[in-house]
C-alpha cells in the first residue's frame, strides 16, 4: 500500500513527547445520527458532542501516557524482572479499564478488537529482552497468531487509528529489532523467523498507510531503519515486503524522514542489482527507490554509484506492456538520477545506452512512462551535443517526438517541448564550459576556450558574417570555426570539406595549416582573379 497525501495533510503532530500520535479526534467516531430538527435543538446537541469528543481525547491521552511509561527504546538491553512483568500486566489492566469506561459503544468495540493483539506483541517484547537461545513453540504460535490478526484487520482505516492509539506501531518495531538482534539471520528454524518478520513488515505497511504520524514515529524509532537495512541485505527472500514498507514511509516524506531513510538507498540499490531477474521483487524495490531518488542529491549519487545499478535500470526498459509497472518505476528513477548526471561528467559510457533504450519507450501506452522518459532525456541531452545528435539520427524517435507535441496531456506536451527546444537550439549555444564533455575526448578535436570563442564570435558579429543559420543545427563535432591540430588535419580533411561545401567560401579558409572561420577577406583567390580578368577582356 502507498500512502495518501490527502491523509497526511489532515493530521498534526501530537504536542506530547515520547509517543507521537494523533491527539484530537485521531480515532474519533463518525456519528450516523441525522438531526432533522430545529436550529435550537441542534444548538442543544452541540455541548454533548463536545463532551463526547473531550472524553475520546481523554481516553487517548491516558492510554498514551500509560504506554509511554514502558520506555521500550531506553530499556532495550535491560533484562526485565518479575516486577517489570507485573508492571506490564497492570498497565494492560488499566488500558482495559479505560476502554470499558468508553461511553461510545462503537469505538469501545474497535478498541477491544485491537487490544488483545497489541497486548500479545508487548508481552513478546519482554520475552525477547531475556535473550532466549532457542524460543519455545509457544513463541511462534502466539506471535504468529497476533500478527495474522493485525495484518487482516489493518486494511480498515478505523482499525489503523485505534491501533495507533494502542501503540502497535512502536511495539511491532521493537519486536522486529529484538527478533533480529536475538536470533540474527538463523539457519535453523529459518522459516519460522522469516514468516514472523514478513508478517511484521506487512502489518507495519498497512498501519502506516495514510498515517503520517505513524510514519514519522517509525522513521525516528531508534534502531529500526538499521534493522531494516540489515534484513534487506541479508534476507533476500523477504526484501520485497520491506521494500514495500520503505515505499510507504518514503512517500511525501518530510526532511527528517528523508534523512532517516537515506541508509536504505544503498541497500535497495544493491538488492535491485541482485534481484533484477525476479520481476515482482525488483518491482517493489524500484518503487521504493523511485520515491527515495527524489529526496536528495545524495540519494541520486548513491544510486548512480552502486555498481551495475544503472546498467540494470537500462536493461529493464522494455516497451512490453507486461512490464508497465516495472518500467514506470525504472523511468521514474532515471528521471531523478538524470538530474544528477546532467551536472557532472560521470558514467559517460552508459549515457548512450540509456538514451537508446529510453527512445524505444516513447510509444508506450503508459503516460507515466512517457512523461518520465521525456524528463530523463531532457536532462541527459541538455549539455551534451553527442547525445543530441544520437536522437537526431533516430528518425523514428524524432517523428514520435513531433507526434507527442500534440498530446492531450499538459505534462507530456511540456516535457516534449523541452526536449525539442534543446534539439533545435543553434550550435553556437551548445559550446563552451563542460557542455561538450562527452565529445571532446572521444573525437580528438581541440575545442576553443571560452575567451577564444567570445573573441571569434565578436569578430564575426562586427563584420556581419556570424549568422547562426550558416551553421548546421545538427553538427556534433567542431564547426569550421574551431581550430584543428595539424596532425589531425589530414584525417579530418575529407570530412571538413564535406561539412563546409554548403557554406560561403569565405567561411572556411585554410591558412598556415589550420582550418578557421574567417570574415570577408579582400585578398582574392586565383579563381576570383581569373574571373575578373575574363570580364575585363569581354568589356
Amino acid at each position: 500500500m502507498s500512502s495518501s497525501s490527502s491523509d497526511e495533510n489532515e493530521t498534526t503532530i501530537h504536542r506530547t513527547g515520547i509517543y507521537t500520535q494523533p491527539k484530537a479526534g485521531s480515532s474519533k467516531r463518525s456519528s450516523s445520527v441525522r438531526h432533522d430538527v430545529s436550529d435550537a435543538e441542534e444548538d442543544d446537541e452541540q455541548p454533548y458532542a463536545t463532551f463526547r469528543k473531550d472524553v475520546n481525547m481523554e481516553v487517548d491521552d491516558r492510554i498514551t501516557a500509560l504506554l509511554a511509561s514502558l520506555h521500550f527504546e531506553q530499556k532495550r538491553d535491560i533484562v526485565p524482572t518479575d516486577e517489570d512483568d507485573d508492571k506490564l500486566r497492570k498497565i494492560h489492566e488499566k488500558i482495559c479499564s479505560l476502554i470499558t469506561n468508553e461511553p461510545d459503544g462503537h469505538r469501545r468495540r474497535r478498541l477491544n478488537k485491537a487490544l488483545g493483539a497489541s497486548n500479545c506483541v508487548r508481552e513478546q517484547v519482554y520475552y525477547l529482552r531475556r535473550k532466549p537461545p532457542t524460543p519455545p513453540p509457544t513463541y511462534y504460535h502466539r506471535l504468529n497468531a497476533a500478527l495474522h490478526t493485525i495484518v487482516k484487520e489493518s486494511f480498515g482505516e478505523e482499525y489503523r487509528k485505534v491501533a495507533t492509539v494502542l501503540g502497535l506501531v512502536e511495539a511491532l518495531a521493537e519486536v522486529l529489532i529484538l527478533e533480529v538482534h536475538t536470533f540474527g539471520i538463523p539457519e535453523s528454524n529459518a522459516g519460522e523467523h522469516r514468516n514472523i518478520r514478513k508478517l511484521i513488515a506487512n502489518a507495519l505497511t498497512n498501519l502506516t498507510y495514510g498515517q503520517i504520524l505513524s510514519k514519522r514515529r517509525l522513521c525516528s524509532y531508534d534502531g529500526f531503519i538499521r534493522c531494516v537495512v540489515r534484513i534487506i541485505i541479508e534476507s533476500p527472500n523477504i526484501t520485497q515486503v520491506y521494500a514495500g514498507l520503505i515505499r510507504n514511509l518514503s512517500w511525501n516524506a518530510d526532511s527528517g524522514m528523508s534523512e532517516a531513510l537515506q541508509p536504505t538507498v544503498n541497500a535497495l540499490s544493491i538488492a535491485a542489482v541482485y534481484a533484477h531477474t525476479h520481476r515482482f521483487d525488483v518491482t517493489a524495490i524500484l518503487s521504493a527507490l523511485w520515491n527515495l531518488a527524489g529526496h536528495s542529491v545524495e540519494n541520486k549519487r548513491t544510486i548512480c554509484d552502486t555498481p551495475n545499478c544503472l546498467k540494470v535500470l537500462a536493461s529493464l526498459l522494455s516497451p512490453d506492456a507486461k512490464f508497465t509497472s516495472l518500467v514506470d518505476s525504472a523511468t521514474g528513477i532515471l528521471k531523478y538520477v538524470s538530474q544528477y548526471l546532467a551536472t557532472n561528467s560521470t558514467h559517460l559510457e552508459l549515457r548512450s545506452l540509456l538514451i537508446s533504450r529510453m527512445l524505444t519507450l516513447l510509444k508506450s501506452a503508459s503516460f507515466t512512462c512517457v512523461t518520465n522518459t521525456l524528463g530523463a532525456i531532457a536532462h541527459l541531452i541538455a549539455k551534451d551535443p553527442h547525445m543530441q545528435q544520437l536522437i537526431r539520427q533516430d528518425v523514428a524517435a524524432v517523428q514520435q517526438l513531433n507526434v507527442l507535441r500534440n498530446s492531450n496531456r499538459d505534462d507530456i506536451r511540456k516535457a516534449v517541448k523541452e526536449v525539442l527546444n534543446t534539439l533545435n537550439q543553434p550550435c553556437s549555444h551548445r559550446f563552451g564550459g563542460d557542455m561538450s564533455h562527452s565529445v571532446g575526448g572521444a573525437s580528438g578535436i581541440q575545442m576553443l576556450s571560452e575567451p577564444q570563442l567570445q573573441m571569434q564570435t565578436s569578430h564575426h558579429a562586427y563584420h556581419g558574417t556570424a549568422s547562426p543559420r550558416l551553421l548546421s543545427l545538427r553538427a556534433t563535432r567542431a564547426s569550421p570555426g574551431k581550430y584543428i591540430h595539424p596532425q589531425q588535419q589530414q584525417q579530418m580533411q575529407v570530412a571538413v570539406d564535406q561539412r563546409s561545401s554548403s557554406l560561403p567560401r569565405h567561411f572556411a579558409i585554410q591558412r598556415n595549416g589550420f582550418m578557421m572561420a574567417q570574415s570577408y577577406n579582400q585578398q582574392m583567390d586565383s579563381q576570383q582573379m581569373a574571373y575578373q580578368m575574363h570580364q575585363q577582356q569581354i568589356m
